[in-house]
């Protein structure tokens, strides 16, 4: 059965408006919806001016798409959260499909700032349940006992990352794949 398609109008202040143009096809590939940003709401009112915004797709999609659209524009809460560098690769391999899979699920935007550190802002609600995620992963990862100590301390050694370590053997990366690191496979995020 195919979801009820919807249409949402909302309002987002006016100096986003160039951010969300920006970000127009990461939201409708994050979230399978079409946004049009439809201009500016009383002009002629003095400043904070708002635009508006129209969502449209399946019902779930517009409403996450919506919440995760106002955490950009307007957080409630901005955190940092770290992880173990050996992890990088879990977040930024497969063109980031697991930080998308973050986002998708909680609405929250986040970002690579360094190896080992995650920008998370958005909705308190979203901020909050992205960082319990996030804490989780690293507490099974850190107890993953397929993993030697040695690796789940080591720097990152996915392609992205390797040239900024100094030269090791390749049979290091080589040795790590994402289903061993991950190490079970129920984890709900995936």
């Amino acid at each position: 059965m195919a979801a009820r398609a919807v249409l949402d109008e909302f309002t987002a202040p006016a100096e986003k408006a160039a951010l969300l143009e920006r970000s127009r096809g990461r939201i409708e590939g994050l979230f399978g919806v079409s946004l049009a940003v439809l201009g500016a709401l009383g002009a002629e009112e003095p400043l904070p001016a708002r635009i508006w915004l129209q969502l449209r797709g399946a019902q779930e999609a517009v409403h996450s798409a919506k919440e995760y659209i106002k955490g950009i524009c307007e957080p409630e809460l901005e955190e940092r959260e770290c992880y173990p560098k050996a992890m990088h690769c879990i977040f930024v391999g497969a063109q980031s499909l697991f930080l998308k899979s973050l986002i998708q699920d909680t609405c929250a935007d986040l970002c690579i700032l360094d190896i080992g550190l995650l920008g998370i802002r958005g909705s308190a609600e979203a901020v909050v349940m992205a960082r319990s995620h996030i804490q989780q992963f690293v507490k099974l990862f850190e107890n993953n006992e397929n993993l030697p100590n040695s690796q789940k301390e080591s720097e990152c050694r996915c392609p992205s990352c390797y040239l900024q370590l100094p030269m090791q053997g390749w049979q290091d990366l080589l040795s790590i794949s994402i289903p061993q690191l991950l190490g079970f496979k129920d984890f709900e995020i995936l």
